[in-house]
């Protein structure tokens, strides 16, 4: 995927796809989404945080989970998505963001 594919606003985007007609957008589309969007970088991460919709402060905390307990992910980006999460508890303020983010 090229890297200006994965990026807070093409997040964004293809939620708005999917809602697109009234649809309500489900909890699985969105954990698929972020699923293929796992090379997010930290700073597209965070802008997530800062969407109005809940489902993009979803999609954020599951890239940062699921970008944290990957294999391949150095011990340097782990230690900057903890460091995001506790920057930013702000935006992650209810249990369902906290239990899909499942950082440490």
């Amino acid at each position: 995927m090229n890297p200006n594919e994965i990026s807070a606003e093409a997040f964004v985007d293809r939620l708005t796809t999917l809602a697109s007609g009234g649809a309500r957008v489900r909890m699985g589309q969105v954990f698929a989404l972020a699923k293929e969007l796992i090379e997010m970088e930290p700073d597209e991460i965070e802008k997530l945080l800062d969407a109005p919709t809940h489902e993009a402060r979803v999609g954020a905390v599951s890239i940062m989970g699921q970008q944290a307990t990957r294999k391949a992910t150095p011990e340097t980006r782990r230690k900057e998505l903890v460091d995001l999460y506790l920057r930013r508890t702000d935006r992650i303020d209810t249990w369902d963001l906290v239990e899909s983010a499942r950082i440490t």
